[in-house]
C-alpha cells in the first residue's frame, strides 16, 4: 500500500502515515514473533531496516515538498 500512496498517488503525507504505521506493525511481529521464534524474530529484523529507511526518506521527501 505504501508505494501505491507514495509512488503512484503522489500523496506524501499519507504516504507518510502508511510507513508509520507499517513500521508499527513490524515491530508488533517482531514481539510476537519472539514469544514463538527467535530466528523468525531475526530473520524479520531486515525487513525492519528497509522500512525504517523507506520511512526515514518518505520524511524527508514529504519535508521537502511541503
Amino acid at each position: 500500500l505504501w508505494s501505491i500512496v507514495f509512488f503512484g498517488w503522489q500523496a506524501y503525507w499519507a504516504g507518510t502515515v502508511v510507513i508509520i504505521l507499517l513500521i508499527l506493525s513490524v515491530v508488533i511481529c517482531l514481539v510476537l514473533f519472539a514469544r514463538v521464534d527467535k530466528k523468525a524474530m531475526y530473520l524479520f529484523v531486515p525487513y525492519l531496516i528497509w522500512c525504517l529507511y523507506a520511512g526515514y526518506l518518505t520524511i524527508g521527501l514529504t519535508l521537502l515538498n511541503t
